[in-house]
């Protein structure tokens, strides 16, 4: 019986200890991110320029890292379905600020859905300095390519209505989501979330941890 005591404690305990770890980490997961989120924001001026992407979200890496190939407009290994070059500083305000808003109010209890399907995309430039985002808010997880504090970032499907706004203002095909698409992105359950979360760290150790 006392054998019997001692294992339930045991178990107990290390479970304790498990959601202690994943506490820690979703905390410092928040306080990373609030730091790309500063970032960003700061980026937001009379001078900034933003370019708008609706992109296909299946990656092909034989394509450049962006630019122009053979008639076909890539982004960040994607294919483009339309772009634009915003000038509307209230609007360039209104899609940034979403996106940050985004970033802040996510619930990082809900862990990471095992996948990357990215519609949208957004490069934000200031004074010289030009940061890429690749965008999927089917996931709610995003890509960072030029910014000091992060490549890596989690946000809430907000942002999306905002988003795919903008692309009908200018004439954009909208990110549609199939439901091929949709059905590919299983729920995570608990056991799911700890190693997704692991592996997000270990993908953005370098930057993200300012190692």
């Amino acid at each position: 019986l006392l054998t019997a005591v001692i294992s339930v404690q045991s178990l107990f305990a290390g479970a304790q200890s498990t959601i202690d770890a994943h506490a820690i980490r979703e905390a410092d997961l928040h306080a990373r991110q609030e730091l790309l989120a500063d970032e960003v924001e700061a980026m937001i001026g009379d001078d900034t320029k933003v370019t708008l992407y609706s992109v296909q979200p299946e990656v092909d890496t034989t394509w450049k890292s962006h630019g122009n190939r053979n008639g076909v407009e890539v982004f960040r290994n994607r294919k483009v379905r339309g772009f634009s070059v915003l000038t509307d500083k209230s609007e360039i305000r209104v899609i940034i600020g979403a996106l940050i808003a985004g970033m802040r109010k996510v619930d990082y209890s809900l862990g990471l859905a095992p996948c990357f399907l990215p519609h949208h995309g957004l490069t934000i430039e200031k004074a010289g300095k030009k940061v890429d985002l690749l965008i999927c808010f089917i996931c709610s997880q995003g890509e960072v390519y030029g910014a000091d504090k992060a490549d890596f970032f989690v946000t809430d499907e907000s942002p999306s209505e905002i988003f795919n706004n903008a692309l009908k203002i200018h004439g954009l095909p909208l990110a549609e989501v199939s439901v091929a698409e949709r059905k590919s992105v299983p729920p995570a359950n608990n056991a799911e979330k700890e190693v997704l979360i692991q592996e997000a760290f270990a993908h953005s150790a370098v930057v993200f941890y300012g190692r």
